[in-house]
């Protein structure tokens, strides 16, 4: 049964649904069949959990949170292609805006602000207004715009580092959600397709550093995968993103060396991410967001 198919069988059971819904039938209807197919899962059950007021604190909570993280990413990357296209070539912060550098940058703004996008419009069928306000430092100064990353905007390198950071904390934080998200099957299913696209935006972010390190760099091999609990990144102020990550064992089983094989800890490690609940999280955010 495809999209359009279920809309017409959920109107022919319960006529009422869009009018409870929403005042403007023909909008929502038309929005719903216009949604991307990462809204899909969620476009029912947000339906039916606003007609019948199943709505949840916790879940509410929990998106409004990873709203937050989305915006952060979207305010960093958008500045960076602002700083690129209004700079001339030798002060760019991308090095070129006709290179595949500044492309990947632009499509994963995009797609950054396609989730802020998507999780609004959650919030909204919920019954919560969703807060789009936010002040963010992305020197990393909590309000001061001279914290350790102050080169941010002016550094590809540096720019790079803190992409990954964000991106890396975003995926296990979106990881530690799975559990207070796991009664709501379709917001579930939603989150998971958001998680999945922040490691692909990781991963891309990993391999472009991998080629530009800049002058944060460590020493360590920067790869699309996290290793061990490091993060290629020579600043105290990361480092809270990654601990945790040098986790070998899953689900009460030791991966190292299991059934005979010869599994070191380095690829024990890097086969799984591990997930934050939203208070670590948040805290790793935190020197980025300004009052």
């Amino acid at each position: 049964m495809n999209f359009s198919s279920i809309l017409s069988e959920i109107e022919r059971i319960d006529p009422e649904i869009y009018e409870r819904t929403s005042p403007r039938r023909t909008l929502i209807k038309n929005w719903t069949r216009k949604a991307s197919l990462v809204a899909l899962p969620f476009a029912i059950g947000s339906l039916f959990n606003k007609a019948y007021g199943k709505t949840n604190n916790a879940v509410s909570d929990t998106l409004q949170a990873a709203l937050i993280f989305e915006l952060l990413e979207v305010s960093l990357y958008g500045k960076a292609i602002q700083a690129t296209k209004v700079n001339p070539p030798a002060a760019q912060l991308i090095p070129s805006t006709t290179g595949m550098e500044y492309q990947a940058i632009e499509m994963i703004w995009n797609q950054e602000q396609a989730h802020v996008n998507f999780l609004a419009s959650i919030l909204r069928q919920m019954g919560v207004t969703p807060n789009l306000q936010q002040n963010f430092d992305l020197t990393g100064g909590s309000g001061s715009g001279s914290g350790q990353f102050a080169q941010v905007l002016t550094d590809y390198g540096t720019f790079l580092a803190v992409a990954q950071m964000l991106e890396d904390t975003g995926v296990r934080a979106y990881k530690g959600q799975m559990a207070s998200l796991q009664e709501d099957h379709d917001i579930l299913a939603s989150a998971m397709r958001i998680h999945s696209m922040e490691a692909r935006h990781a991963a891309h972010i990993r391999m472009m550093r991998s080629q530009t390190p800049g002058p944060l760099a460590d020493g360590q091999d920067i790869r699309p995968w996290i290793t061990l609990k490091q993060s290629g990144i020579n600043s105290g102020a990361t480092q809270s993103a990654y601990d945790g990550e040098e986790n070998t064992s899953q689900m009460n089983i030791e991966v190292v060396n299991i059934a005979g094989f010869d599994i070191p800890d380095v690829s024990a490690s890097q086969a799984f991410d591990e997930p934050l609940d939203m208070t670590a999280a948040l805290s790793v955010i935190n020197p980025f967001l300004a009052p």
